[in-house]
């Protein structure tokens, strides 16, 4: 009986999330601006940054939390009432540079962006189109890997019903989150389950904090730890400290290749090459993952 009530404590304890502060928030603030409009010019024709990119739903999902993508222009590509695409172009398995039309981690980021806009229709026709297809939400190349990534599992059906329930206005009972990923994705799960239960379990915030403390420069990291965890003290002062870092993030123009060679920083920890420049590439990078982290770290939501 005394574990069960340590279980039911630990599930039921919430941590509310905490404002942004600290000494360099106001500087990051126009940074943030200042990226969101130089920005513009990394967009194609859709309004997508990181054109032909085929984890460009994910990417585009995540730069409009962070103020850059227009919501209305993610819908390029949805084919029809569900059934997405990795891009607008819709050709990432037909050229042969993705083993899947789509996958889990794409629509992930479809169903956070959702959930921001409080697009309930989006979500419910995802959940419709999961139950008409036997829950694979796309096509594929027939390998064990590309059949795997269209598989659409309890987890995520369970956080987008959530997320429906949400967005519809029904109060959710806080609950331990299971996740699917172990790294940059399950953050995302996090920050996710986090926002549509009004707070982090204290298992979500013990799963968070391994996070950050595994990844001690992944400012997306540190901004959710920031948020949920009260125990320390500077998580936001390090995201924001990480974000204000010149050799990543420029304080007058946006990051290049020249700086460091991806264009997103907090996917794969500080990987050889990633974090490096690369000047022979020449490319000028939208600053996506600074906008993303910052949304998370200073995001009102109505948790708050």
């Amino acid at each position: 009986m005394k574990l069960l009530a340590l279980i039911i404590l630990l599930v039921s304890c919430r941590t509310p999330a905490q404002k942004a502060t600290g000494p360099r928030l106001d500087e990051l603030l126009e940074k943030v601006k200042l990226y969101i409009a130089l920005a513009e010019e990394t967009k194609d024709a859709d309004g997508w940054i990181l054109p032909g990119d085929c984890d460009g739903l994910l990417h585009n999902s995540l730069a409009y939390l962070g103020g850059l993508v227009n919501y209305a222009d993610l819908k390029r590509a949805e084919n029809s009432p569900g059934e997405w695409f990795r891009t607008p172009k819709k050709d990432c398995l037909s050229t042969g540079r993705s083993k899947s039309t789509v996958s889990r981690d794409m629509l992930l980021g479809l169903i956070l962006a959702a959930v921001n806009e409080g697009d309930t229709q989006t979500l419910k026709d995802l959940r419709q189109y999961a139950k008409d297809h036997d829950y694979v939400m796309g096509d594929h190349d027939g390998s064990i890997d590309g059949r795997w990534r269209v598989v659409f599992t309890p987890t995520m059906y369970a956080l987008l019903s959530d997320s429906i329930d949400y967005t519809e206005g029904v109060s959710l009972r806080l609950q331990a989150y299971q996740v699917d990923y172990i790294d940059h994705l399950s953050g995302i799960q996090y920050y996710l389950a986090s926002r549509i239960r009004g707070g982090a379990a204290v298992t979500s915030v013990e799963k968070i904090k391994f996070l950050s403390e595994s990844d001690p420069n992944n400012a997306f990291y540190a901004a959710l730890r920031g948020r949920y965890d009260r125990d320390l003290e500077g998580a936001q002062n390090q995201a924001i400290n990480v974000l204000l870092r010149e050799d990543l993030f420029p304080a007058k123009r946006l990051p290049e290749s020249k700086d460091r060679c991806v264009p997103y920083l907090w996917m794969h920890g500080e990987k050889d090459g990633d974090w490096t420049p690369c000047p022979d590439r020449d490319l000028v990078h939208p600053g996506h993952d600074l906008l993303f982290a910052a949304h998370v770290l200073y995001y009102n939501t109505a948790e708050d």
